[in-house]
């Protein structure tokens, strides 16, 4: 949220305020007329003019809208306080009258009338600010007169059809056809976005500002103004400026005093380039209260929260409607601009939407390839919602496709297809909402990029390219890996053919810092096993999964590897088998039913089996029990030959669901210790996952997925350590990761929720001078 002013900085602006307005209200208004350079001048040539000041409040002024038309050329909507000054030469007949507007402090307009010898001046508008004559595209000031004087001699419109008007900056007043050129480089749009409307208080609050030029690119390192108002007062006016990507974010987490309606305003005035603002509104609610009665509050002047208890209403304020004795009172919109809401009835049957899912059935596309798109909204016991409207909105490269509305079908899906054209070719986020009145916003986005269609090549039967080992900026290295990879990385490759012993090894604490060396002897041996079942007990009937994974020293599973698993009972070895982590991702996984032949309960051994390597083990003890309807005839004795020792190869690789989520995460922390770097920073980031009583999971598996400028840096299996649960890296930012990323920590357990959680980070190359650009939030 926005930061509040520093208190001593504040009473400090209010004096100066003072002082200023006691300035202006004491001085004498035909200072304003002779400190204009016109009238000064006509009285530095004519010292014995007369002088005459006439005032005129702003309902006294509409009587002088007559002659303020005759004489100025422009027509006034509403009276407002002016003054009138008449200046006459009596041996020339020379006179000049002129305007000002004291609301807003500025010169209506300065005339000069009469004649000088044989010259006559012929009333036309005078420039209350100095113009050359040598250069057309000065323009007398921005006044009828001067918009008139541009439209002349350049045109009413500029080329990208703008009225041509007469502007004025620090440097003078210039018409806009004429420095059209000058304003190639200048920002066209400044845009803020949050990443909802509503939140409730402990909601992260996250906002985002882009700068872009007029052809639609972002604009990196430009400076801008940010104005912030909650509930109609001002609480920041501060600086900022764009990163390399053209971007600015910020992010905090909303508490108990930021409640209410807000406002930000956004503004970038560079010299020498039109002005450009823009605003945008979002409000911040109360959860859910306690266990207390509770009702709808009104809370003055446009929030609302419903569930709240009375005790929290009153504390801050509002006005409660008990649930018991208004049953029907909800927070219900009645204004929309800014955002108003009310506790009113609402009768009939509402079936309010809890949450919406937007689903592509990828997030990264070609000219050519099928889209296919899903929305499905769900009540609050997780059932579809059938013929329910939403809205979606869009932006392509940051420009913004407007808002369309559709409907979710009977089945209680929204589903569309097509197949993409050259034109669609850019970044796209989209969002799709649910606002319905007394009910809760819902939300949920998507970000999807389409490149160009991928070329056929020529020769299809091309020799596979060899394969070796890469390192990637100050502390990535990859191995195997194919050259062509390594270049797109920018990486330094070391080809397996003439360097057969190289891979990737640590070279710092970090697990993330190595680097391509030649090993001998003892090479990418295990140095922990991963292994775990679904779940301790199990019933005759159940689905049993296990998964093991060797690791290496930097925690990462390795592909491939053979390893050895028994199975013992009461102290004896049944049976031992050997088996192989998988190819691709380095974890074997195997889940089958659990038969009546083995109850009882087991231990289950896993150990590496790698030449020339220490050997590391681990182990697992399950129970499976008969099922308590089930009626056996003979007691449950240590089968002499179980049918299975291991989980069987199962017929379907779909799971059903069980009927107990044990082992489950039920929720993923993940932070980097800032959002946005600079090369050379330090960057950390910790992982967790936490059960469903908020436990810490140690030795957890999950996936990681990264990108990096919306190309795929690829997903990889990891494990949460298995004494503190941490999944943590830390290392040092380089000018070789400049860019845009985005980091997916997810899981996929069978039986289980599929979890995730993402972090957006941004990387810029190092400037000449520091930024002192405070942070906004």
């Amino acid at each position: 949220m926005q930061k509040r002013g520093n208190l001593a900085v504040l009473v400090l602006l209010a004096i100066v305020v003072l002082v200023i307005a006691g300035c202006a209200g004491v001085l004498n208004p035909a200072g304003f007329f002779k400190a204009d350079p016109e009238i000064r001048k006509f009285l530095d040539e004519y010292p014995d003019a007369d002088f005459t000041l006439t005032h005129y409040s702003a309902e006294e002024s509409t009587a002088e809208f007559t002659n303020i038309q005759k004489i100025c050329g422009k027509e006034l909507k509403a009276g407002k306080e002016l003054y009138k000054a008449e200046i006459k030469d009596a041996s020339t007949g020379l006179s000049v009258i002129a305007y000002f507007d004291m609301e807003n402090q500025l010169m209506e307009c300065v005339r000069k009338f009469g004649t000088e010898g044989k010259t006559r001046d012929t009333a036309v508008a005078q420039p209350t600010s100095s113009s050359s004559s040598n250069n057309p595209c000065k323009c007398p000031g921005e006044t009828i007169g001067g918009h008139n004087y541009c439209q002349k001699k350049f045109g009413e419109y500029t080329d990208d059809g703008i009225v041509n008007v007469c502007e004025c900056t620090g440097n003078g007043c210039s018409c806009l056809k004429c420095d059209e050129k000058k304003h190639e480089n200048c920002p066209a749009e400044i845009s803020i976005s949050y990443d909802k409307d509503l939140y409730y208080v402990g909601d992260t609050f996250a906002v985002t500002f882009k700068v872009t030029d007029k052809q639609g690119n972002f604009m990196p390192y430009k400076k801008f103004s940010a104005m912030a108002y909650q509930d109609g007062k001002a609480l920041a006016d501060e600086s900022f400026a764009t990163d390399a990507l053209g971007i600015y974010s910020a992010k905090k987490v909303l508490n108990d005093g930021d409640t209410g309606v807000y406002e930000y305003v956004a503004v970038v005035n560079e010299d020498g380039c039109p002005h450009v603002s823009t605003t945008n509104h979002f409000s911040v609610h109360f959860p859910t209260a306690s266990d207390e009665t509770t009702g709808c509050c009104e809370l003055p002047p446009r929030a609302c929260g419903s569930s709240l208890s009375k005790s929290q209403c009153v504390k801050y304020g509002g006005t409660f409607y008990d649930s018991v004795t208004h049953p029907s009172y909800t927070c219900v919109r009645v204004e929309n601009t800014p955002p108003m809401s009310r506790c009113r009835p609402v009768t009939g049957v509402r079936n309010c939407a809890s949450k919406i899912d937007l689903t592509f059935d990828k997030e990264q596309y070609r000219v050519g390839d099928s889209i296919n798109i899903d929305v499905i909204a769900l009540d609050k016991n997780y059932n579809r919602l059938p013929n329910k409207e939403f809205y979606v909105t869009a932006t392509k490269d940051g420009k913004d496709l407007g808002v369309q509305t559709y409907k979710i079908d009977e089945k209680g899906v929204y589903n569309t297809g097509s197949t993409l054209e050259d034109d669609a070719v850019g970044e796209y986020v989209y969002r799709a909402y649910i606002k319905e009145d007394g009910c809760d916003y819902v939300v949920d986005s998507a970000v999807l990029t389409i490149s160009r269609r991928q070329e056929t090549p020529s020769a299809p039967t091309v020799t596979p390219e060899l394969k070796g080992c890469c390192e990637i900026g100050g502390s990535g290295c990859g191995s195997p890996l194919s050259k062509s990879i390594c270049d797109n990385q920018d990486g330094k490759f070391y080809d397996s053919a003439q360097f057969p012993s190289y891979t990737c090894v640590s070279v710092s604490k970090n697990p993330s810092a190595s680097r391509c060396r030649p090993v001998t002897g003892i090479r990418n041996c295990p140095a922990k096993i991963y292994f775990a079942f679904n779940k301790d007990a199990y019933i005759v009937g159940d689905k049993i999964a296990v998964k093991v994974a060797l690791m290496d020293s930097n925690n990462v599973a390795m592909k491939g590897k053979k390893f050895g698993i028994t199975l013992s009972q009461n102290n004896g070895e049944l049976q031992k088998a050997e088996k192989q982590t998988s190819e691709e991702n380095g974890v074997y996984y195997e889940e089958s039913e659990v038969i009546q032949s083995v109850i009882g309960e087991h231990e289950y051994t896993v150990y590496s089996q790698e030449e020339d390597c220490p050997q590391v083990t681990a182990k697992q003890q399950i129970t499976v029990s008969a099922k308590l309807d089930s009626s056996p005839t003979t007691p449950a004795t240590t089968p002499s030959s179980p049918t299975t020792t291991t989980p069987s190869t199962p017929t379907s690789t779909t799971p059903t669901s069980p009927t107990t989520t044990v082992n489950c995460a039920a929720k993923i922390y993940f932070a980097f210790n800032k959002q946005s770097y600079v090369s050379g920073d330090p960057i950390t980031y910790k992982i967790y996952l936490y059960d469903s009583k908020d436990n810490v999971m140690k030795g957890k598996a999950f996936f990681l997925k990264a990108t990096k400028n919306n190309q795929d840096l690829g997903t990889g299996e990891v494990f949460t350590d298995s004494e503190t649960g941490a999944y943590f890296v830390e290392g040092t930012t380089d000018d070789t990761q400049v860019g845009e990323y985005l980091f997916e920590a997810y899981t996929n357990d069978v039986g289980c929720n599929a979890l995730s959680s993402k972090q957006q980070i941004t990387i810029s190359a190092k400037q000449d001078t520091a930024s002192n650009t405070p942070k906004l939030g």
